[in-house]
């Protein structure tokens, strides 16, 4: 059998190897040992039937010495995978998709606390603001309308949405929870107002203000 080394040992057959996932630490040189020992009892020809128990145990010793002899290398590839693995993860968002007046509306399932109805809250203005209160807790109120802010006959609805936004979004007609999806920020388009993305024809639009988000 051909000699393994780092070259053909891709990081992903060390994370298989070792058992890991994107959350773990590289292991310590000990528990990779561990690890080996418990594979080595489950594929050695003297406690395994497997037809290709014999390769299987060379395929084992070969990658358990060779990680062991670059381990630091293996380690440093394993630590800049997880770094990708996060970029990525950080970089997908997941949509709460509610269907409003005819209209799909994304928002960032992370962001929203939860809908509530105007008979639970109560609205107060101060330093030209208005905001709505829900459980001891204020959010700015969003479009601004400082006329008469209990004159919303047609508001039903309000989306609360925590900090880093704070913030309460009005919705006049009942709403239609559609459906949630996962979507790669990168395919937003933005313009002043909102952002929108395509899903099976149909056009989601997203608020502004969760661009930096």
């Amino acid at each position: 059998m051909e000699k393994i080394n780092k070259k053909v040992i891709t990081i992903k057959d060390v994370v298989e190897f070792l058992n890991l996932n994107v959350i773990s630490s590289f292991p310590t040189k000990l528990e990779i040992q561990k690890e080996f020992k418990k594979l080595i009892k489950i594929y050695h020809p003297d406690t395994s039937n497997r037809i290709d128990a014999h390769e299987k145990t060379i395929f084992l010793i070969n990658f358990y010495k060779e990680i062991l002899k670059n381990y630091d290398f293996y380690k440093k590839e394993y630590e800049n995978f997880l770094l990708q693995n996060k970029s990525k993860e950080e970089n997908i968002w997941n949509l709460l998709i509610i269907e409003y007046k005819n209209t799909l509306i994304g928002l960032p399932s992370n962001s929203l606390l939860y809908f509530v109805h105007k008979n639970d809250i109560f609205f107060f203005i101060e330093k030209m603001k208005i905001y709505v209160q829900y459980k001891n807790k204020n959010y700015v109120f969003l479009p601004q309308n400082l006329e008469n802010p209990n004159n919303h006959n047609n508001i039903r609805y309000f989306g609360l949405f925590h900090q880093p936004f704070f913030f309460a979004i009005p919705f006049e007609d009942k709403i239609k929870i559609a459906s949630t999806i996962n979507i790669n920020k990168d395919q937003i388009q933005w313009n002043l107002e909102f952002g929108f993305i395509k899903d099976q024809e149909k056009i989601i639009y997203i608020w502004k203000y969760f661009k930096n988000q």
